[in-house]
């Protein structure tokens, strides 16, 4: 008999629905680091041989090779991991204050969005309206004609040029050269 889930569980009810879960997550993530400990020994042995005994001009194939094919394993076991880490937090109680600033941070992330992305451009750039929207000169790559479009109602950039869109979380990132976090935090200090 096949049983088709309409719904997608919470790890808290999960944990509710399957209660014996609590005394197998221990094991089971300690089953899984070991598996994820062979993997990564094996990536990075073979990633040394191929630096040891392969010519410079051949090593790039190899590290794709790697990436493509063995990466994506290791970060299925991370998150498989990092998915029954959560699972073992939630059985232990201790997810209450954690999901508290998770929907802080969500809160953060919501109202740096909201900042008007011109206003943090024409801060630093050279700011020309056009229509309902701004252009200047793309501050990523160097261009003589302006290409980089900062669009007011969506609160976006695009530049033609080099390809570069996102919002004003991304733009910050770039522009500053921080990570989420800190361009989450630069957007709330405005």
């Amino acid at each position: 008999m096949i049983f088709l889930f309409s719904k997608k569980y919470s790890d808290q009810e999960l944990l509710e629905i399957f209660p014996e879960a609590k005394t197998i997550i221990p094991e089971k993530i300690s089953e899984w680091q070991e598996e994820y400990d062979k993997l990564a020994n094996e990536i990075k042995g073979f990633l040394t041989a191929v630096y040891e005994r392969c010519p410079e001009k051949d090593v790039w194939f190899w590290e794709i090779v790697a990436e493509k094919l063995m990466i994506p394993d290791l970060l299925k076991i991370e998150n498989h991991i990092l998915r029954l880490k959560r699972q073992q937090i939630i059985a232990k109680g201790k997810s209450n204050r954690r999901q508290e600033n998770y929907e802080k941070f969500q809160e953060k992330i919501i109202l740096a969005r909201s900042y008007p992305i011109y206003e943090l451009a024409r801060d630093k750039l050279d700011l020309k309206p056009s229509g309902k929207n701004f252009v200047a000169l793309c501050p990523f790559h160097n261009e003589k004609t302006p290409s980089c479009y900062f669009y007011t109602e969506t609160n976006t950039f695009v530049c033609f040029g080099c390809g570069e869109k996102s919002d004003i979380i991304k733009f910050t990132m770039h522009f500053y050269g921080v990570g989420f976090r800190d361009a989450v935090e630069m957007l709330q200090a405005r």
